[in-house]
């Protein structure tokens, strides 16, 4: 009989040995039928959804799709999928994320129907599901497991000790834990379902399958998100020395836990899949299971954000994005060498209603009539950490202004101003205007000073991140807020330092910075003139 020991699997879901197998067992006595058939499932993952799940049943109906009338569990795309699902399981490949669309199977074929194929092989297998909460998600996907235990007579066919029909014949069958008839030895049940937020403390599973932990609740506030991050990184006590840990989800905002995973590397791996494919393939525009017709109106339902988060894994809407990373041109000093010289100015955002952030950003003005980025803080700090942050940051840079903003948090001016006095350390400020633009029309303004190439930034980043956050703080632009930003609401979880750099350029600002004098070309190059060190003559005049 065939086993995962010598059972090759085939290259294809209409591959000839399956149909060998198939008419084998057809000719075989019904013990020794069933003894094959059990025997190339448990070795064949694929086998398994196609021939004894009831995946076997569904037929793509969608007129528009070329794969309408066929089984979806042939479709080459899901047989592709089965196959890494078991490489997975048996190459034991350990916090894999599968980042796959939505309406695409994922927790078919990388939760519900792995745990029964688990069960199958191994009826002393242990196996946790961890989701968001189990009354609003996990009952849903619990009910994908119950449904094929108690529906589906093939299962308690082949495996008939492990599978009854009937729940009395389970030692366990609650609706979110189940128990099937083994041997003593185990404590924890063979299936059960837990909220990521109220994990068990005790349990040591076999495999933890984590589904569907982030959701729309989880990204409505900064809050919701580290604590659903925290809670990821606290699944590591769950395991044991052979545990099998694997992710799917989708992603819903761009700096959701999914997202801030794979930034700080807690993820081996993403298996990214848009429904057009792997994110370098979106650009050929064919769809990967469904018709274009249906992801069209998918799209026109969800809203561009939402079907850029939900579909495609990639949280800014493509045609709404209006930064781009070539606009962000290099100098190449360090920041403190390139400031030398130029007239330095100050944009401070204190931490309001609605954000966590301070946000300081400094920002020099060159003879050569161009902007330089110099310097940009993003911090979680206390007030009086603030106001330290600040008065350091004046004593290092010598700014002619410090621009101070007043939304949201009226009476910073005042309170600067004591502060000052007590401190008797005194610089120029003065409060940003109060206009009527929103941030975003304030931040879409920063769009044609970058185009035009008239705004520099440090090639090397800053030289420091944040308190929690160890990155370069210009790489924390970039990557949080400079690349993900778009019109849309919502399009990044923060947006502060964008506000920030972007405040010099508002109409009612940009007119109050001052250029340094710049030198006549024509005079004598003396190499004592700091103005003219950077003054190279034209060949021409050798």
């Amino acid at each position: 009989m065939p086993d995962s020991n010598y059972w090759t699997l085939p290259a294809s879901p209409d591959a000839l040995e399956y149909q060998l197998v198939l008419k084998q067992a057809e000719t075989l006595p019904d013990e020794e039928a069933l003894a094959l058939v059990r025997a190339v499932a448990e070795a064949d993952y694929w086998f398994y959804c196609r021939y004894v799940t009831t995946l076997r049943a569904y037929l793509c109906r969608d007129p528009e799709n070329k794969w309408c009338g066929r089984l979806w569990v042939e479709h080459p795309w899901v047989f592709d999928r089965c196959r890494e699902l078991q490489a997975d399981y048996e190459g034991r490949v350990q916090n894999k994320w599968c980042n796959w669309p939505r309406y695409h199977l994922k927790t078919t074929l990388r939760t519900v129907y792995p745990i029964l194929w688990l069960l199958s092989k191994d009826p002393q297998s242990t196996n946790i599901v961890l989701t968001y909460k189990v009354d609003k998600v996990g009952l849903a996907m619990f009910s994908g497991i119950t449904d094929e235990l108690l529906g589906n007579a093939m299962l308690s066919k082949l495996w008939p000790e492990t599978f009854p029909q009937e729940k009395k014949q389970y030692p366990l069958f609650t609706s979110s834990a189940i128990t099937v008839p083994r041997r003593p030895g185990p404590r924890e049940p063979s299936v059960s379902m837990h909220a990521l937020n109220n994990m068990p403390t005790s349990f040591h599973p076999d495999n933890i399958f984590v589904d569907d932990v982030v959701v729309k609740e989880t990204v409505s506030t900064q809050e919701m998100i580290q604590s659903t991050s925290d809670s990821l990184r606290n699944i590591v006590a769950l395991r044991s020395d052979y545990t099998w840990v694997t992710f799917c989800g989708t992603v819903w905002d761009a700096n959701d836990s999914w997202i801030e995973g794979v930034r700080e590397g807690y993820f081996s791996e993403r298996d990214h899949w848009t429904c057009y494919g792997r994110p370098a393939d979106m650009e050929k525009g064919e769809t990967i299971l469904h018709s274009e017709e249906m992801i069209k109106e998918w799209r026109v339902a969800m809203g561009e954000y939402v079907f850029a988060c939900q579909m495609l894994g990639i949280p800014v809407a493509k045609n709404r994005r209006i930064f781009y990373d070539e606009w962000l041109l290099p100098y190449r000093n360090p920041p403190r060498v390139e400031g030398d010289e130029k007239n330095k100015y100050i944009f401070v955002d204190f931490s309001g209603e609605g954000t966590d952030y301070h946000s300081m950003f400094v920002m020099g003005t060159g003879s050569d009539k161009r902007y330089y980025a110099l310097d940009l803080w993003r911090e979680q700090y206390g007030l009086n950490e603030a106001l330290e942050l600040l008065f350091r940051l004046v004593a290092i840079w010598e700014p002619k202004r410090v621009y101070v903003e007043e939304f949201g948090a009226a009476g910073y001016m005042p309170m600067l101003q004591r502060e000052m006095e007590w401190r008797k350390f005194r610089f120029p400020m003065v409060a940003l205007p109060k206009i009527k633009r929103s941030k975003i029309q304030r931040i879409e303004a920063l769009a044609p000073i970058l185009e035009r190439g008239e705004m520099y930034w440090p090639f090397d980043g800053f030289g420091h991140g944040s308190r929690t956050d160890q990155r370069d703080t210009y790489l924390q632009f970039q990557q949080d807020e400079y690349r993900l930003w778009s019109p849309v609401k919502k399009s990044t979880l923060t947006d502060d330092m964008l506000d920030s750099v972007s405040w010099p350029f508002q109409p009612e600002v940009i007119g109050s910075l001052d250029f340094p004098e710049n030198f006549d070309p024509n005079d004598p190059f003396d190499p004592r003139n700091r103005k003219q060190q950077n003054y190279e003559p034209s060949a021409w005049a050798w």
